[in-house]
């Protein structure tokens, strides 16, 4: 485990932990002379401010076969969002994915997954007309090569309930 620590204004000269990072056994590991089998984890924790302890939970993980998680332990994908906080879901989450090629050929597959929830309860199934997702593009202008311009965006919505088969509609 690796410490972070420091003194601010309020601590009155103590140390205060304000982030770790912990290597963590993600299972069993072999100690045979010739094994090389010891699936780690990386934890990295930091502290919110206000006063109350969070470093309690990781904020984000890189489990040992690489996928990464932030605002979740387990990352089912290489990179697996989650904007859950102070016990409720936030309205939104906004993810900003910049890729810099020479080629026009290479897409990028990017899920975007919902579900009503109320803190403390089970998710709950969408609804017919809910919002599902957006995807917005940005370019660059000859002009402004370094400032993105909002070009496009894609709406989806649930178009009726939802039931063993998922349909919507963009907008």
């Amino acid at each position: 485990t690796i410490y972070f620590g420091g003194k601010d204004e309020e601590s009155a000269g103590t140390n205060v932990l304000g982030a770790k990072i912990v290597a963590q056994a993600a299972g069993l590991w072999e100690t045979g002379a010739s094994d090389n089998d010891a699936p780690t984890e990386l934890q990295f924790f930091t502290q919110s401010d206000g006063g109350t302890d969070n470093l309690a939970t990781p904020k984000m993980v890189i489990r040992d076969h690489g996928y990464v998680g932030i605002g979740t332990t387990s990352p089912d994908a290489s990179l697996e969002i989650v904007n859950f906080n102070s016990g409720s879901w936030q309205a939104s989450t906004i993810v900003d994915i910049t890729s810099y090629s020479d080629t026009v050929t290479h897409p990028s597959v990017l899920n975007l997954r919902k579900s009503k929830y109320v803190s403390g309860e089970t998710p709950l199934a969408t609804a017919d007309d809910e919002d599902l997702g957006q995807i917005a593009f940005y370019g660059t202008s000859d002009e402004s090569p370094d400032a993105f311009k909002l070009a496009a965006y894609i709406l989806c919505e649930q178009d009726a309930s939802a039931t063993t088969t998922m349909s919507g509609r963009l907008k």
